[in-house]
């Protein structure tokens, strides 16, 4: 048991190795699709790079079911990856349905695997609440700049 939890450590680590470079990707689109500052723009264009963050945190996401499906594919967990991959996905995002369930001896990764998609799910619900209060903080500094 304490082979497979210092393996499934490594995916841990991959899965955090995914979130950061899709939270860089996300700030590297947020700052080019991003009004400049004093720039007046409708508030439906600034949909756009909201809706590319999220796509980009999503594939993140995905990215990091996948790695969790296959781990449980190499320790034979489960005999396919279908049924691999939805207990990675069900669990990652904590829904857990209850229907496939890992064999016991194995129980306790499915906690890891929730507890890490519970984090990485926090850290894209930050991204996503900095890059809305940016734009909320910018159109009141539009408006404001508008009286004087």
């Amino acid at each position: 048991m304490l082979t497979i939890f210092a393996a499934s450590s490594g995916v841990v680590l991959l899965c955090v190795l995914i979130q950061t470079a899709a939270v860089d990707i996300c700030v590297r689109f947020y700052s080019r699709l991003i009004q400049p500052h004093g720039t007046s723009t409708a508030s439906a264009l600034q949909v756009w790079p909201l809706f590319l963050m999220v796509m980009c945190l999503l594939a993140g996401h995905l990215l990091q079911i996948l790695c969790w499906g296959l781990f449980f594919l190499i320790i034979e967990v489960f005999s396919d990856f279908q049924t691999a991959l939805y207990f990675a996905g069900a669990t990652f995002t904590t829904i857990g349905y209850g229907d496939v369930v890992l064999p016991p001896g194995r129980y306790l990764l499915a906690p890891l695997v929730g507890i890490t998609g519970l984090l990485m799910l926090g850290v894209s619900t930050a991204v996503m609440a900095a890059a809305v209060m940016n734009m909320i903080n910018r159109r009141v500094t539009q408006l404001r700049e508008r009286r004087q």
